[in-house]
């Protein structure tokens, strides 16, 4: 959640995108070029190379260090200051170099990412000129800070070169032309809308839709802008009108759903939510909303619906914390106190409250049989709890 319009890879084979990168897409083809170019630095393993470029780096730098200051010390040695200054220069010219030569690497990276990217982007059918798009207006943007900057300190390609050669390859293919589906465009507007009922608020909302004020984006980020502030009783037939103008659209019975539940109407929020899943295809966030609507009903039928829909979930979301607070929960509902307590410890875990988990762990170990998959998967907790 930020305002900056990057995107950037990290954690091996991770992209990680900025809500102001999302924001800033114009169309879903813009989007999908810088997916493209990201996911092109992940199968270059830029991230790995770019690592070992820094370690080779390092070694060098080191070695300059050293004849620098034998130089130093030759000069302490015989009285001959040249000698001494002509090492200090050594050591900052070194430093120089290396830097530039750093740099130059990660630039050619960069270029080779944007050359694959449009490959990519044909491969699958899809237009660069999005990307090309993107990337021009970024410039446009920029260019004014760009002025007097050098070029050999530059981390991307100079932006003149890197579009003319990026118009050059994307113009080639077939899909240059092709514009997105309508449905495909509708649905990239409403992911925006809801980034920004979610963060910018009502105000927001209407400065973002000031000429569309009535357009189901504006209205989908009106909606959620409202119930956030807690007012329900303006934000429910906001999104009753979201849903009879696009009853198949998922998002807006989730919205719905958690506005209903946000608001201390747990058993309403239920029916909602369960249509939310239908329509995702089973998403697992909404599996897990669904099953925190049915916990609240404080019984244990409920709580084995719950407990049903969130073993659905850790398919995709083992490794949220929320995921095992509530599983958490469905145990302890059902009188299941020792998994309850296994699955407190997995989310502390995952929250990095050690502390927490290591004292979870342990009492579990205390009464799991031994060798269960209960106990084990508490010896693990405990062992990586203790891990510095």
């Amino acid at each position: 959640n930020n305002n900056a319009i990057n995107a950037f890879v990290a954690g091996g084979q991770r992209i990680f995108v900025f809500t102001g990168m999302i924001l800033e897409a114009r169309t879903p083809n813009e989007l999908s070029g810088v997916l493209a170019h990201e996911a092109a630095h992940i199968a270059a393993g830029h991230l790995v190379r770019r690592g070992i470029a820094v370690e080779n780096m390092t070694v060098a730098a080191v070695l300059t260090m050293l004849a620098a200051a034998g130089a130093v010390a030759a000069a302490g040695a015989t009285g001959n200051g040249d000698l001494a200054e002509g090492g200090v220069g050594v050591m900052m010219g070194g430093q120089s170099m290396l830097r530039r030569g750093l740099l130059a690497y990660v630039r050619g990276q960069e270029a080779a990412a944007d050359q694959a990217a449009a490959h990519y982007l044909a491969r699958s059918g899809r237009s660069g000129k999005g990307m090309l798009d993107l990337f021009r207006r970024m410039h446009q943007r920029h260019r004014l800070s760009l002025r007097g900057v050098d070029p050999y300190l530059l981390t991307h390609p100079l932006p003149r070169r890197r579009l003319a050669n990026l118009e050059r390859i994307v113009r080639q293919s077939p899909h240059y032309a092709k514009a997105d589906p309508p449905a495909l465009s509708l649905r990239h507007r409403l992911a925006q809308a809801k980034i920004i009922g979610y963060t910018m608020g009502r105000r927001g909302a209407g400065r973002r839709f000031a000429r569309q004020r009535d357009s189901l984006p504006a209205r989908y980020a009106r909606a959620i802008a409202l119930f956030r502030r807690g007012n329900l009783r303006a934000s429910l037939p906001l999104i009753d009108g979201l849903i009879r103008a696009k009853p198949r659209y998922a998002y807006f019975h989730e919205l719905k759903g958690q506005a209903l539940l946000e608001n201390g109407r747990a058993g309403a929020a239920v029916a909602p939510l369960r249509q939310a899943v239908r329509l995702s295809g089973g998403n697992a966030l909404i599996r897990m909303a669904l099953a925190e609507a049915l916990l609240a009903g404080g019984n244990r039928a409920q709580a084995a619906a719950a407990l049903k829909e969130l073993r659905r979930a850790a398919a995709r979301e083992r490794e949220n914390p929320r995921l095992h607070y509530l599983l958490a929960r469905a145990h302890a509902a059902r009188g299941d106190l020792l998994r309850a307590e296994l699955e407190t410890a997995e989310a502390a875990l995952l929250r990095g409250d050690k502390r927490l988990a290591a004292r979870k762990a342990a009492g579990v170990l205390r009464r799991a049989k031994k060798g269960s998959p209960p106990a084990l998967r508490a010896h693990d907790i405990l062992r990586a709890a203790r891990r510095k």
